[in-house]
């Protein structure tokens, strides 16, 4: 079921970390300290790798999903969108 921001927001931590799906590897983790993470999980050459994305609420729902739906793009041409942004974040520093 997706994700709706009433649901996020209405979501308590408890002990430990866990995740709400919305679907296609797009997560939001609850931290016990309240803070909330996206983390879009993917397979890549055989192998599980996450990206995280941004906070919430800094990074909306509807930012989130429009990141993840590009790296979906991205991952479907063989591209790996997490070494992308580290590649995108070194140039910049140059």
């Amino acid at each position: 079921m997706k994700l709706t921001d009433t649901k996020i927001k209405q979501a308590k931590p408890k002990d430990k970390e866990y995740p709400l799906t919305d679907g296609h590897g797009l997560n939001i983790i609850i931290k016990p300290n309240g803070k909330k993470y996206w983390v879009h999980r993917f397979m890549f050459e055989g192998k599980r790798k996450p990206m995280h994305l941004g906070v919430y609420p800094t990074l909306s729902l509807k930012e989130a999903r429009a990141i993840h739906n590009n790296n979906r793009v991205l991952i479907g041409k063989g591209i790996n969108p997490k070494e992308l942004k580290a590649n995108e974040k070194n140039a910049r520093k140059l």
